[in-house]
């Protein structure tokens, strides 16, 4: 993802596309999650072994994303982005659930494990902004394309322990399950992460184009996307201990205040050397969010529904959220210039924590709740 998210905006962008053109191919990109999640879930949850729908999921996405060099015009790219889109990003809420599997049987921490991910993401972001500046191609394409094929190598040697996930208690019917996992409590978490997640596409989809208006090289908007994943490392190797003492709900309202304050500065900064740092508060609004989330979650999942939730999570943040926030921020840059964009963000992470308070009132232990629906 390093080499795609840093970068495809950027392209489409240089071959054309306006600002509404560029919100409209993300938003139908990610809003197929709200389609296929459900589809993956079921599969998900009725297989004990992840190995196949990984691997269905990152040979799709290889062979796909290859096509993007051709999809000249914005519907072809559309469309490419929809099929795309549902199959390629599942593949990490899949990958959180199996290691929050692994963490239970074994022992260790989420966020230190996670640091690999992001590890990675850094230095393809890096490494691709320089090679793109040499060669004045956007190879960002066939780097990804490498590193999906390396993803695949790699999946296929792991040991079944590491990709198989026992459930001591058969799941739920489906509409049973449907019903179970829509608690109060997972309602506001979704809630909140629905409203990071609009925050978060004004970030992702045009971070790099704001940065090409502030008159960053490729390698510099590189450098950027690597100040991001540092901070997230740095919070990655702390968040099992600031779990382990605030809780998770804490970690979640934190990230909630790095949207707004991140977003604050992008609509009332417009120094280069500000604006480069305040990438490192991606920290809070993507890390802190996700990471919560996700413990939380975990903890609140019916038995036998730890991966349909996971993907529950996905669908709304990256699903509708991704969907509607590309969409909104589209609109939101050509008709209010970029500030005026981040400064509707704000708004986003405002709404965010407020659906997000009533949880750190609720001091009860997890797990059955009355139904929200």
């Amino acid at each position: 993802m390093g080499a795609h998210a840093p970068y495809l905006t950027l392209h489409f962008k240089r071959i054309g596309f306006t600002q509404e053109d560029i919100g409209l191919v993300m938003a139908l990109g990610t809003s197929i999650k709200i389609f296929t999640n459900p589809a993956w879930g079921v599969w998900t949850d009725r297989a004990q072994s992840r190995r196949p729908i990984l691997m269905t999921m990152l040979s799709c996405s290889m062979l796909l994303y290859g096509c993007f060099v051709f999809a000249n015009s914005v519907w072809a790219a559309a469309i490419l982005m929809m099929v795309w889109g549902g199959t390629a990003t599942q593949v990490v809420p899949l990958s959180d659930e199996l290691t929050m599997h692994e963490m239970r049987r074994s022992g260790g921490e989420y966020g230190r494990t996670r640091v690999w991910g992001s590890l990675g993401f850094m230095l393809l972001a890096v490494a691709t902004g320089w090679v793109m500046d040499i060669s004045g191609q956007p190879l960002f394409f066939a780097i990804f394309i490498i590193c999906e094929l390396a993803a695949l190598v790699i999946l296929w040697g792991l040991p079944n322990r590491l990709v198989e996930v026992r459930v001591a208690e058969k799941a739920t019917g489906a509409l049973a399950g449907l019903r179970a996992m829509f608690t109060k409590r997972i309602v506001l978490c979704l809630g909140a992460a629905l409203f990071a997640a609009f925050a978060a596409m004004t970030y992702f989809v045009f971070l790099s184009i704001y940065l090409d208006t502030l008159r960053f090289d490729d390698s510099m908007k590189g450098l950027a996307w690597g100040v991001a994943i540092v901070a997230e490392i740095a919070l990655l190797l702390t968040a099992g201990r600031f779990i382990e003492r605030y809780g998770c709900r804490w970690l979640i309202l934190i990230g909630l205040g790095g949207v707004i304050l991140r977003s604050s500065i992008y609509a009332f900064v417009s120094i280069r050397w500000v604006a480069f740092l305040a990438s490192s508060l991606h920290a809070l609004t993507f890390a802190a969010v996700h990471i919560g989330a996700v413990h939380f979650l975990t903890d609140e999942a019916p038995k036998g529904r730890n991966g349909a939730v996971q993907l529950l999570l996905s669908a709304t943040m990256w699903g509708i959220g991704g969907a509607i926030g590309s969409l909104m921020a589209g609109y939101l840059a050509a008709g209010l210039g970029y500030r005026g964009m981040y400064a509707v963000s704000i708004v986003f992470g405002v709404i965010g924590m407020v659906i997000f308070l009533p949880l750190l009132k609720d001091r009860r232990p997890s797990a059955e709740t009355d139904v929200a629906m």
